[in-house]
């Protein structure tokens, strides 16, 4: 037995319980030297309607997360692969134990902004210079989710009952406003993730 289980633990580590993987797609863009990072406002025929977030999607079978972000972003914005540069891996996010969000980070090497969408999942794009968005100190509030539990939940075989000290996760939301369009939830969270990574690499570079 202990030879199989050895055999068993070497294969690469993977969540107990199933994760929905999605990937992400941060893409840069320049005109007029002045850099840009593009969003979109989902179509209302897709869910989450109207809100504001990055091309990218579910992960599918036999592909990286990288070609999943590359994939979606052509498929959302009409693009081609060649239109856009690969820069790397932005660190990931997990906001359940069953969500993963995994961005990557692109340079769309076509001329201008990007000026065209797929309708069916686009409603409109959000080209925000990365000047204003240095500038920025988004709105942050804090949350905390509950827990709902079934009626018939067995409280007697759980140590103080009902009084179960159960721990309820900490949410941490930034609100940016652009051009009449709220940017919040796991986009926002991300975006000021990237945000915070440029402002330290500006002031390294000023150094």
């Amino acid at each position: 037995m202990y030879e199989a289980l050895k055999r068993r633990l070497e294969q690469k580590p993977q969540p107990i319980d199933p994760m929905r993987s999605y990937a992400l797609a941060l893409i840069l863009e320049e005109k007029e030297s002045e850099t840009y990072l593009v969003m979109q406002k989902r179509s209302v025929y897709i869910p989450q309607p109207t809100e504001i977030s990055f091309p990218g999607g579910a992960i599918e079978e036999g592909e990286t997360s990288m070609q999943a972000a590359l994939r979606e972003s052509c498929e959302e914005l009409l693009l081609s692969p060649e239109e856009l540069e690969y820069l790397g891996p932005l660190d990931y996010l997990i906001n359940s134990p069953r969500l993963l969000l995994l961005p990557h980070v692109f340079k769309y090497v076509g001329e201008g902004l990007i000026d065209r969408f797929n309708p069916q999942e686009v409603q409109r794009l959000l080209h925000l210079p990365l000047r204003w968005l240095l500038d920025q100190q988004p709105f942050y509030t804090e949350g905390i989710s509950s827990l709902e539990l079934p009626k018939d939940f067995p409280y007697e075989r759980i140590p103080s009952g009902r009084d179960y000290p159960f721990h309820l996760a900490n949410h941490p939301f930034y609100f940016y406003t652009f051009e009449g369009e709220h940017i919040w939830g796991l986009s926002s969270r991300i975006l000021s993730h990237f945000v915070e990574i440029l402002k330290a690499l500006k002031e390294t570079s000023q150094k």
